[in-house]
């Protein structure tokens, strides 16, 4: 089974994940974290990089 936490920015989704998967016994991914590491840069550059969100999410849901 795999859960999958969306919302706007700041609202908890990463606290929330954590604890949650924690409480359940699985194992927590951060979307930005692992799209830095692919990437080897910093969410905030690469988001700038892409130019429109639209061309961020294709790039970040290569890493999904």
């Amino acid at each position: 089974m795999r859960l999958f936490l969306r919302g706007v920015s700041c609202v908890g989704k990463t606290t929330i994940g954590k604890q949650l998967a924690q409480e359940i016994g699985f194992k927590f991914f951060d979307l930005d974290y692992e799209v830095e590491i692919y990437y080897a840069k910093p969410i905030e550059f690469l988001q700038k990089e892409f130019f429109t969100m639209a061309a961020f999410r294709q790039k970040a849901a290569l890493v999904l």
